[in-house]
């Protein structure tokens, strides 16, 4: 789950499942964002970043037969 501005602590998924990733850019001073566009809290979530949590999550739904949803 990628999160803009919000902190995930708030909207994100319950810290008990870890088959669940919050990826956020933390808490920043963002440029005004005019609604077009990706925002840019979550541009600043890298590539690099989502990957590695893919890897993650698989890795515990094989252990654990979780369900990702």
């Amino acid at each position: 789950v990628l999160f803009g501005p919000e902190s995930p602590t708030r909207w994100g998924p319950p810290p008990d499942r870890p088959w669940h990733r919050a990826l956020w850019a933390g808490e920043r001073d963002w440029p005004r964002w005019n609604g077009v566009g990706t925002h840019p809290a979550l541009a600043a979530v890298g590539v690099d970043e989502v990957l590695a949590a893919v890897d993650e999550v698989e890795r515990v739904v094989r252990v654990s037969g979780a369900v990702a949803a």
